[in-house]
């Protein structure tokens, strides 16, 4: 474990920034999601799988992924997971049609495969436990962030050219300077690459022998679930239900961005202060009752208050939640990350295909149930 003075200044940036990359599809395909299906002549529901499908490949990817961290250093990784991202930009760009838009989009799901379980695990390599939680906060505040600042970036590319435009100016950007931070500010790994499969084995069998692993894991696809869908779909809800602008719906995409990223920062000091276990499980229950308000309430006003508000409680949910997932195994971290990352695609992917098809049979207030 290196000292907190031997880590660069960079390496909270690098891996917060690498953090908020990997939104920035996400966040595009929300905003932009009904002009992509026009695009394409499609129904909003079948544009909105080519994230169930990324949601698919991320889970299946980060379980090979177990495999794949006792092999290749964090670093590496991580670097790996922001090229990848660079490319899917670039063929989202390039597509012709909404099969090749799904094929180019889901490569989003390696890359998040890749990134977000090894910025985790390069703030429990080289972080002392007590700096961890704080970390984390940051992560989570760079992906809440990503809302603040791309939203209106992408709103104002698209209205100058289309949602390819944003791609180009937004999304492939961001990946090549977090690639470019990671390689300043992330030192090596400090854990030895293992080359036995029984090594690899027995990170299984010590995860998956640990109930409260496992629990990290369900729990994580859960929040996962809920919160993912809410996130994906509340753009459209707003646009469709109250017919709000294009420019007004990205309005909101900050507010409810700057409710995370406060909640973030106050989630570190939760953690710190009332341990890992109640961080998450008390900020979760109250996340949950939220999400299925803000879509079953007939004013807006309320509707975007109680979207605020879940945006705030479930933030200091998820910092605490990964500082717990993040204690787990500490031999086998980057199996860990990586499985619970599985764990959170999966739970991404239920909220999402879920979502999409209550959408489609019925209306977005069982999107709030479900």
């Amino acid at each position: 474990m290196k000292k907190e003075s031997d880590v660069s200044k960079l390496f909270v940036p690098a891996v917060s920034f690498s953090r908020f990359s990997s939104m920035t599809p996400s966040i595009l395909s929300s905003l932009l999601l009904i002009e992509i299906a026009t695009t394409f002549n499609v129904d909003v529901g079948i544009a909105a799988q080519m994230r169930t499908f990324a949601s698919t490949l991320e889970m299946l990817f980060a379980v090979a992924m177990v495999f794949i961290t006792i092999k290749i250093k964090t670093k590496n990784l991580l670097s790996i997971g922001l090229v990848l991202l660079t490319i899917s930009a670039i063929g989202c760009i390039l597509s012709t049609s909404i099969n090749m838009m799904i094929i180019n989009y889901t490569l989003t799901g390696v890359a998040r495969a890749l990134i977000i379980p090894m910025c985790l695990t390069a703030i429990g390599e080289h972080l002392r436990l007590k700096q961890r939680s704080r970390a984390i906060s940051w992560l989570m505040t760079g992906a809440a962030l990503a809302y603040v600042i791309g939203a209106p970036i992408i709103n104002t590319l698209s209205d100058y050219g289309s949602w390819r435009t944003s791609f180009m100016g937004y999304v492939a950007p961001t990946a090549i300077i977090s690639l470019l931070l990671v390689w300043i500010g992330l030192p090596a790994s400090d854990v030895a690459i293992q080359k036995s499969t029984d090594n690899i084995l027995s990170g299984f069998r010590a995860i998956f022998s640990n109930s409260s692993a496992i629990a990290c894991m369900l729990g994580n696809a859960l929040i996962s679930a809920s919160y993912q869908a809410i996130l994906y779909f509340s753009s459209s809800f707003y646009r469709q239900e109250f017919q709000m602008s294009k420019s007004l719906a990205s309005l909101l995409i900050i507010g409810s961005a700057l409710s995370f990223t406060f909640g973030s920062q106050i989630g570190g000091r939760f953690v710190n202060r009332f341990g890992r276990k109640m961080s998450t499980s008390v900020p979760a229950f109250f996340g949950g009752i939220l999400a299925l308000s803000f879509v079953n309430v007939p004013s807006l006003l309320i509707s975007v208050l109680l979207r605020f508000l879940g945006s705030f409680v479930v933030s200091i949910s998820y910092v605490g939640s990964r500082s717990l997932t993040l204690e787990q195994e500490p031999g086998y971290r980057g199996a860990m990350m990586s499985l619970n990352s599985a764990s959170e695609s999966l739970g991404t992917l239920i909220g999402t295909g879920f979502g999409g098809l209550m959408i489609l049979k019925y209306s977005y207030s069982y999107l709030g149930i479900g």
